[in-house]
């Protein structure tokens, strides 16, 4: 038996059994993270659901800016966030959920799906669907007629310019 061991760790065997555990890892691990995500998100809306106070709370953690548009009166604020929450979709962007922190401030949850090349179960790499939950927080300054959109910190350079196409998105799609 010992021999059959040292056989398959000196052997051929040793390369292809590493690449496939370590894909069987990445790819758990890339399962794991977005089911965490996926649920903090349905998480965090029910709790607003049953205590709508609670939107401030979120809100306040979003605090980093990825876009602001000069010179955008109250009027188109308010038409901009009336035709979001009549929206389900958004250029790329599904929306989940929107909820109002204040008279100049809302929350809204978005899903977004993307194909992005990845490393595979076999540990090669291939173009994998993803899915990414995110939360922003738009805001609209009156006294500079500023719409600025608010998120949450990026982990990778592909989150950073979801979170930055968000403002475009809305934009383009609401003819502003």
């Amino acid at each position: 038996m010992e021999q059959l061991f040292y056989k398959l760790l000196g052997g051929k065997l040793l390369l292809p059994a590493l690449l496939v555990v370590g894909g069987a890892i990445f790819v758990a691990r890339r399962l794991i993270v977005s089911s965490v995500e996926k649920k903090t998100a349905h998480r965090s809306i029910r709790k607003i659901v049953r205590d709508p106070s609670y939107a401030r709370t979120i809100a306040e953690g979003i605090d980093i800016p990825y876009g602001v548009k000069e010179g955008f009166l109250p009027e188109y604020y308010e038409k901009l966030k009336e035709h979001i929450k009549a929206r389900g979709t958004i250029g790329n962007y599904q929306i989940l959920y929107t909820t109002s922190v204040s008279s100049s401030a809302f929350l809204v949850f978005v899903l977004i799906s993307f194909e992005d090349f990845d490393v595979g179960i076999t540990g090669k790499g291939t173009d994998v669907m993803k899915h990414s939950y995110l939360t922003f927080l738009i805001r609209h300054d009156t006294e500079t007629q500023r719409l600025i959109i608010y998120s949450d910190i990026y982990n990778t350079s592909t989150e950073k310019f979801q979170r930055a196409g968000f403002l475009s998105a809305i934009l383009t799609d609401s003819g502003r």
